[in-house]
């Protein structure tokens, strides 16, 4: 049984450069250490993987609340964590292709890794009850962002006008919505310099500081309820984020709502006056 201080992670073991082998000393890092960034780096199959597994694991033990992005999907094992170490909790998640490959069925595979693992485990000090207590330590959710596989995540949120904030704070919600939006659409948007984002924070900041919630059909589509006005003769969204640069590009507005919206315009300010001429087209 590993013996771990209280408030410090166990990652493994020290191994003797010149024999490769275990010197029986343990590693243990002070959780008081991880307080700003950290980045593991190896090469490929060096255990990048695997050491992040364990530090995770062992800050979830000390009580560390943790949020995993996890964009190449390796995290979600943490959840296949079995105290009883037992096939049968293997079982539904070990790989038929490698049974069928090695010629046993699904139920001798699953027998052979939870052997595996848990030889391996108590290889260094590891026991059922130390998985337990990791069960037992936190709540494990996976979020899957445009996606039913796990807990569906709306990461856009809603465009409700904020209310009881300052100008300030109303220019910062605006910018940081409209960065993330953009994001979505794989467009690095300069709040300063882009003209897709000067575009949709106009739009959005107009409606906010008149106090009118809006959702993407509304940003993109439903200009009635911006109330701008524009010379196609009606109400519309191109004059509410005009430039005096001379053009407004819109294509992420259009991309963000998958083309159920197109829009296009222009900006004629050669005569001391803005004019917008635009184009608007709701896929039917």
């Amino acid at each position: 049984m590993t013996d771990v201080p209280a408030g410090h992670l166990y990652l493994g073991g020290l191994i003797d450069h010149a024999s490769g082998e275990r010197t029986g000393e343990p590693v243990h890092l002070e959780a008081s250490d991880l307080t700003t960034h950290g980045v593991i780096v190896g090469m490929t199959g060096s255990g990048k993987t695997g050491l992040s597994v364990i530090m995770l694991e062992e800050a979830l033990l000390q009580g560390i609340p943790t949020v995993i992005i996890d964009p190449k999907g390796d995290m979600g094992n943490l959840l296949l964590t079995f105290p009883e170490l037992d096939a049968e909790s293997f079982e539904p998640w070990v790989n038929a292709a490698d049974a069928e490959r090695d010629g046993i069925s699904v139920a001798e595979h699953a027998s052979r890794t939870a052997e595996m693992w848990k030889n391996g485990l108590d290889g260094w000090g590891i026991g059922p009850d130390r998985l337990a207590r990791l069960r037992e330590a936190a709540e494990f959710t996976i979020y899957t962002p445009g996606s039913g596989a796990g807990v569906p995540l709306d990461i856009i949120g809603d465009l409700n006008a904020p209310t009881g904030v300052t100008e300030e704070a109303l220019a910062d919600e605006v910018e940081g919505f409209v960065s993330s939006l953009l994001g979505l659409v794989e467009i690095d948007a300069d709040p300063l310099s882009s003209r897709e984002h000067i575009l949709l924070s106009n739009l959005i900041h107009r409606a906010w500081s008149a106090g009118q919630n809006l959702d993407l059909a509304t940003l993109l589509g439903d200009d009635q309820h911006l109330g701008a006005r524009h010379e196609c003769g009606g109400p519309g969204l191109v004059d509410a984020a005009m430039r005096s640069d001379g053009e407004i590009a819109v294509e992420a507005a259009r991309r963000a709502s998958g083309g159920a919206v197109g829009v296009a315009g222009t900006v004629d300010i050669s005569a001391g006056r803005a004019a917008a001429a635009c184009s608007h087209q709701e896929r039917r």
